[in-house]
């Protein structure tokens, strides 16, 4: 069974300019909290698929892993999904216009294997929205702000 979160945001600025900042990978650190950088491993094509390499800063050290393109649908949603000892996360977003704002809707769930990340699974789905709860917030201040 997934677990995670949910959690939406409206930003004061167009769709397309939105899309635009999300999906360039490489502003991640500037509104992802932990993370140090993303790269492309495949090509630099955004679609359904294509794999980077992720680095996040945890605990003062640097943790590489692999992300994928789960999902790819242009100017409305892209997942990005992450496997790490046993823990597979996914986190979708979704855009739409809202005149010339744009809501943002954050859907992060993760699943785990093996009895013991079973029976942490709750408390891996809490650290999560402790950890990225406020992501959608970052971004809007990144955009919105220019924080």
């Amino acid at each position: 069974m997934a677990r995670g979160f949910h959690v939406t945001a409206t930003i004061d600025r167009p769709q397309s300019d939105v899309w635009a900042f999300m999906t360039d990978l490489t502003n991640a650190p500037a509104w992802m909290k932990g993370i140090e950088r993303i790269a492309p491993l495949t090509d630099n094509a955004m679609r359904a698929g294509a794999r980077f390499h992720t680095v996040s800063n945890a605990g003062g050290r640097g943790i590489a892993r692999e992300t994928e393109l789960a999902v790819w649908e242009p100017m409305s949603r892209f997942a990005l999904k992450s496997e790490q000892s046993g823990i597979s996360a996914v986190y979708e977003y979704c855009c739409t216009a809202d005149g010339g704002r744009t809501k943002v809707a954050l859907d992060a769930r993760c699943t785990a294997r093996g009895i013991v990340w079973r029976l942490l699974h709750p408390l891996i789905a809490h650290m999560m929205r402790r950890h990225d709860g406020d992501q959608l917030e970052r971004l809007r201040q990144v955009l919105e702000e220019g924080r």
